[in-house]
C-alpha cells in the first residue's frame, strides 16, 4: 500500500509558512522528512513545494530504499526547479536499514529507548 501525508506547521505571525514535514509508506520502505524553508521575495512557487511535490510523487515509484536515495539526492542536485532555499532532514527506513539526509540546522535526534 502507498501513501503519503503532507502537512504544513503552524504559521503564526509570520507572513508565509514554509516549513513542510511529510511521510510516506512506499514500495516496503517509508520516508518522513521535514523541510524549513525561507525565501525574501515572493514566489509563484517555493522550493519546498518543488521538493516535496518532485519527491513525494518519485519516492512511490522506487523499488526499494537504494533507488530511493538515488532519487533524492538527484533531486537535491538538480539545478532546475524553483527559487527559495531550505533547510532539509530525512530518513529513508525499512525493518532492518535506515539512511539519512540532513542539511542545514534541521537535526535528526537518534533517540536511545
Amino acid at each position: 500500500m502507498m501513501s503519503s501525508y503532507y502537512h504544513f506547521t503552524s504559521q503564526g505571525d509570520r507572513n508565509e509558512n514554509l516549513d513542510r514535514f511529510v511521510y510516506l509508506e512506499c514500495n516496503g520502505f517509508n520516508v518522513s522528512f521535514i523541510m524549513d524553508g525561507f525565501c525574501n521575495n515572493t514566489l509563484d512557487m517555493h522550493y519546498v513545494d518543488y521538493f516535496v511535490d518532485g519527491v513525494s510523487r518519485g519516492c512511490l515509484m522506487q523499488i526499494d530504499i537504494n533507488h530511493a536515495c538515488d532519487f533524492v539526492l538527484s533531486v537535491v542536485n538538480a539545478h532546475d526547479g524553483a527559487d527559495g532555499k531550505s533547510t532539509l532532514s530525512m530518513v529513508i527506513y525499512d525493518d532492518e536499514v535506515m539512511k539519512y539526509i540532513s542539511i542545514g540546522d534541521s537535526r535528526i535526534y537518534f533517540l536511545d529507548s
